[in-house]
């Protein structure tokens, strides 16, 4: 980039930081990385004080049925002797049928617990709010980019920044570097966010991870970050492309948005009606993203299953990922540069 790329790069950030669609959007990221580490630490909560729980009714224990609605048993109540919410005259061997599986419970809650306290403690609740801030993040990122580009469109000002003789892919190239930065520095914040909620929710239950548990994890975080960052920015230059197409904001963030869910229901039917489907597949954008997430643990996920028996097929291994996430940013986003190069720019679209 020329001389101008700091100037126009600060320009945008200015401009960005002053509207409210960005905070708000940050706030949804936040909201989704969050959701996951707090339901983790009441699941933690509930099953420490629980200790698990059987359920009585509908299915054969102890040699006879109890009926059709099932009863949720608290195994601690249980083992305790305490028998409140079963029913009135419940055979006894039922009783004792009910106490040998609490207690076999028991003897698998301790690693039950102990993965229930990693999720939300350090350093593994880096891993799962960057990967739950992922599968959001993408669809914000098509948002923010969209509203950025189509914005100048709506308001008539991108011919009006262009005479000053700005030249036009220095104008484009500012507003996607300013996006790539931003979405750097919300994973960051999430980052943040999940270590001070990961401290507090250790406290709260007592013990848990050292203080320093995130240094020592520093690299597998950073590697996770740039896997993230990695994967918006397929989305980012989609949603550039389509609202340069569009020349409206609006319409950038529908034909997003609507390929991103049209591809997931599209494969979902197709791979499971023909077999061939798979070689398509592995060349489409979601699920390239998805083979790029999942990394290491791709080898246990292959043909995952849905209910009622729909498979999800085998997703692509991560340097194929990579190769293809490269080749859609740089076909995309080289195709909104030379579009946004060769039309004419028009006043006001309102969009």
């Amino acid at each position: 980039m020329t001389a101008q790329a700091p100037t126009l790069v600060r320009w945008e950030w200015f401009k960005l930081r002053r509207r409210w669609m960005p905070w708000v959007l940050l706030g949804i990221l936040l909201l989704f990385s969050q959701l996951f580490l707090w339901a983790n630490f009441f699941s933690y909560r509930n099953l420490e004080s629980t200790g698990g729980r059987v359920f009585l009714g509908g299915a054969p224990i102890g040699g006879r049925l109890t009926g059709d609605a099932p009863v949720a048993v608290n195994c601690n109540d249980l083992l305790a002797g305490r028998t409140e919410g079963l029913p009135a005259g419940i055979d006894p061997r039922l009783i004792e049928g009910l106490q040998q599986q609490c207690q076999q419970a028991m003897t698998r809650q301790q690693e039950r617990l102990e993965g229930r306290r990693n999720s939300f403690t350090l350093p593994e609740s880096l891993s799962g709010a960057l990967t739950a801030a992922q599968g959001i993040g993408v669809i914000l990122m098509a948002i923010l980019t969209a509203s950025v580009i189509g914005t100048d469109f709506g308001w008539g000002t991108v011919r009006l920044v262009l005479v000053r003789g700005i030249g036009r892919w220095q104008y484009l190239a500012g507003k996607l570097a300013v996006l790539a930065l931003v979405s750097v520095g919300a994973l960051v914040v999430v980052t943040a966010a999940t270590v001070v909620s990961s401290l507090i929710a250790g406290a709260l239950v007592g013990g848990g991870a050292s203080d320093w548990a995130v240094l020592s994890a520093f690299t597998d975080w950073a590697r996770g970050l740039g896997r993230v960052w990695f994967s918006f920015l397929p989305y980012v230059v989609l949603a550039a492309l389509f609202t340069v197409l569009t020349r409206s904001s609006a319409g950038g963030m529908a034909i997003a948005l609507a390929y991103s869910f049209g591809e997931q229901i599209v494969v979902l039917i197709l791979i499971n009606l023909f077999d061939w489907f798979q070689n398509v597949a592995d060349f489409l954008l979601g699920r390239n993203i998805a083979g790029w997430m999942l990394g290491e643990q791709r080898e246990g996920l292959r043909g995952m299953i849905l209910g009622g028996g729909v498979g999800l097929g085998e997703f692509p291994d991560g340097l194929h990922a990579f190769l293809v996430l490269g080749a859609y940013i740089l076909v995309l986003g080289g195709l909104a540069f030379w579009l946004f190069q060769k039309r004419d720019v028009q006043g006001a679209s309102g969009g």
